[in-house]
């Protein structure tokens, strides 16, 4: 189960940073998205946390 939300995790984080420069201008915040997805198992958490960080 673990290995399973690991593998969809690493792509969107790869693509975000790849991508980061152009979506995300602000490298600050790329870092603060990347850390988020690590550490959030959970999507509805992780939602809320992104509308925390982007208020913020």
């Amino acid at each position: 189960m673990r290995n399973l939300i690991i593998q969809c995790v690493f792509p969107s984080n790869l693509f975000f940073q790849l991508f980061n420069h152009f979506l995300l201008p602000s490298s600050t915040l790329a870092r603060l998205v990347n850390i988020s997805m690590f550490r959030c198992n959970n999507k509805i958490l992780f939602l809320a946390e992104q509308v925390q960080v982007l208020v913020a």
